[in-house]
């Protein structure tokens, strides 16, 4: 017994529709798998030449710019948080950074742990200042950084009894004898001290003078 003339007429667009639709998915399974062999191909050269990422550790003490700074959390192997001043973004890729020159080896670690800080009151017996503060050893460095919208000038210190210096704000130790010191020898502009990239010798100011005045 043989179908309908009709029926058949009407079964063919749905064939054809069904062909269609393997044909499309066909293509796409193929048009799938050459870009997955593409993006393996390339990731597969990129790798070649890139060096391997180091393995960094939460607590390693890492060096951005000219200065150094701890890890905080340990993001990706090529990515890293670190515990950089408010106003700056504190994930870095590993490219940017580098081992602190002070870091031991991973066959040398010590324990780096930091005294507590010495907090002397004032020897005054009369002294009416009983709240004791921390005693600092010697600024280091004087600098000016952006800290959100604004420019904030900041100086290096070595505390007594620390075994790392930090960066503070330089109003809070403006009345400060070690303040006195780098003042005098490199007076009192920024980008100036002992640490990496510092002005050697007393700074001098970039004003230029014409007719007398300053501009």
């Amino acid at each position: 017994m043989t179908a309908p003339k009709d029926q058949n007429i009407k079964s063919q667009p749905a064939k054809r529709a069904e062909r269609f639709m393997n044909r499309l998915k066909e293509a796409q399974e193929y048009a799938a798998a050459a870009m997955a062999t593409s993006q393996q191909l390339m990731e597969d050269h990129a790798n070649r030449s890139r060096n391997p990422a180091l393995a960094f550790r939460v607590g390693d003490k890492l060096a951005w710019v000219s200065s150094k700074y701890r890890i905080t959390k340990v993001v990706s192997p090529h990515v890293m948080e670190l515990d950089v001043p408010s106003g700056i973004h504190p994930r870095f890729h590993v490219q940017l950074l580098r081992k602190a020159s002070d870091d031991p080896l991973p066959s040398q670690t010590i324990d780096d742990s930091q005294p507590p800080p010495v907090f002397p009151k004032s020897e005054s017996p009369d002294s009416k200042n009983t709240e004791p503060e921390q005693y600092v050893d010697r600024i280091l460095r004087a600098e000016r950084v952006r800290r959100g919208r604004k420019w904030v000038r900041r100086v290096l210190v070595k505390w007594k009894g620390f075994v790392e210096p930090t960066w503070e704000d330089r109003v809070n130790l403006e009345a400060n004898k070690a303040l006195d010191d780098l003042e005098k020898i490199y007076g009192k502009g920024d980008a100036v001290g002992e640490n990496e990239g510092a002005r050697q010798g007393p700074y001098r100011a970039s004003h230029r003078k014409r007719n007398g005045r300053q501009m």
